[in-house]
């Protein structure tokens, strides 16, 4: 089954919000996971401050969970 949201009069799929996230991911990992909860805010910030990768491949794991 296939949804869309419409953002701003615009109607973007699934995919292309998924690749907005994990492009957002790359860029600051904290921020991509907001919507997953406090703790994984806090993981991935974390990560991120002992090393930018760990804190990339956090949140993309985190994204990747659904």
């Amino acid at each position: 089954m296939r949804w869309s949201v419409a953002v701003c009069g615009t109607v973007l799929s699934q995919r292309t919000m998924s690749l907005f996230r994990v492009i957002f991911a790359i860029i600051f990992p904290p921020l991509s996971v907001l919507d997953k909860g406090c703790g994984s805010v806090l993981i991935v910030l974390l990560l991120t401050l002992c090393g930018w990768v760990p804190g990339v491949i956090a949140a993309l794991v985190i994204l990747n969970k659904r």
